[in-house]
Order: C-alpha cells, then sequence, then structure tokens
C-alpha cells in the first residue's frame, strides 16, 4: 500500500487539510496576523509545529519590505552573524526548538518601523515548512500642552496616519492628553 502524504494549511486557528500523491515531503503552511502597541515590551510571532524535527533543519525568520534576516538556526545552533544589525539582542527564540517544534519568535520592544510581513522558513532533506505573520504596530498619537512664559497655552496635536488607522474617525483610543501647566 502506498502512502499518501499530507499537506497542512493553517490560517491561524482553522487547520485545513489536502493530500497529495507521489510526494514524500510535508509541508505546512500559514498566515496570521498579530497587532501590538507600540511601547509595548514584546511581541510574539507565532509558529508550531510537529515535534522532533530532523536535525539537519534550518530555521530562519526574515522581515520583508525591507528584507532583513531577523534569526538563523543551522547546523544546531544560533547563527548571529547572519542577523541584521536592526535585531540584535532584540530577538528572542525557544530553546530545544526542533525538539518541541516551537518557532515562535519573541520581538522587543516593537516600533512602528517594525510592521510588515514576517516569514518563517523550515528547510531540510526530509521536509520544508513555513509560516507567515503579517505584524502591525500601532503607533500612539499625542497631544501636547506646552506654557509659554507669558503662561498662554498652546496645544500642539501631534496626528499619526497610524492612530487614525487604528482608532477610526472620533475615537479617543490612544489619544493621551497632558495637563496644563499654569
Amino acid at each position: 500500500v502506498a502512502s499518501t502524504p499530507v499537506l497542512f494549511l493553517y490560517s491561524c486557528e482553522i487547520p485545513l487539510l489536502l493530500c497529495l500523491s507521489a510526494h514524500n515531503v510535508f509541508v505546512v503552511f500559514s498566515v496570521c496576523q498579530v497587532e501590538v502597541e507600540e511601547g509595548a515590551e514584546s511581541v510574539q510571532l507565532p509558529f508550531k509545529t510537529t515535534e522532533n524535527l530532523p536535525e539537519d533543519a534550518k530555521v530562519e525568520w526574515r522581515h520583508y519590505d525591507p528584507f532583513r534576516t531577523i534569526y538563523v538556526y543551522q547546523n544546531g545552533s544560533d547563527q548571529p552573524d547572519k542577523q541584521d544589525q536592526a535585531y540584535v539582542d532584540r530577538i528572542q527564540m525557544n530553546e530545544d526548538l526542533l525538539k518541541t517544534g516551537d518557532l515562535s519568535l519573541t520581538l522587543k520592544q516593537p516600533t512602528v518601523t517594525d510592521s510588515g510581513e514576517y516569514r518563517c522558513e523550515v528547510d531540510s532533506t526530509q521536509i520544508y515548512r513555513y509560516k507567515t505573520v503579517l505584524l502591525k504596530v500601532k503607533g500612539l498619537c499625542l497631544c501636547a500642552c506646552v506654557c509659554t512664559q507669558l503662561c498662554v497655552c498652546v496645544c500642539l496635536t501631534v496626528l499619526c496616519l497610524l492612530c487614525r488607522e487604528s482608532s477610526g474617525p472620533g475615537s479617543n483610543r490612544g489619544h493621551q492628553e497632558q495637563k496644563q501647566l499654569h
């Protein structure tokens, strides 16, 4: 009896199952969207797959637009020399990632410029899997009141397009005010 490999498609929570014939490769594909406020301590880009991945597997996280390599695990260890400088000391991966199958990446101190498409790829002689994560880091809008020497208060409003997108018209979400000083 010939075995029929299975292809799992994930859309974050809902797995879809397709059968492929004449291939011995299992592929996991997934797209997920993650949102976080700028100034948060960290954000996790999730990717959990099967346990006990092959020892020769290469795990690579990338950020697109602009293209940057975030993290590389190869030959049984992290490869910090292949990491983009913008992410040095800003990422964390789980230990024993091949054994546990938890390839989630934690990004520390996310900023608006971290928004965009991320992809994790797992490649070996036996498997190829990947997951795409769309990260949206919402910026903060501030309204600051400044007093001059004459105690004339001038209200300066800093508007940002990201705040409008995340808050919607007429909303005060993400809007902070400082009290006037006299």
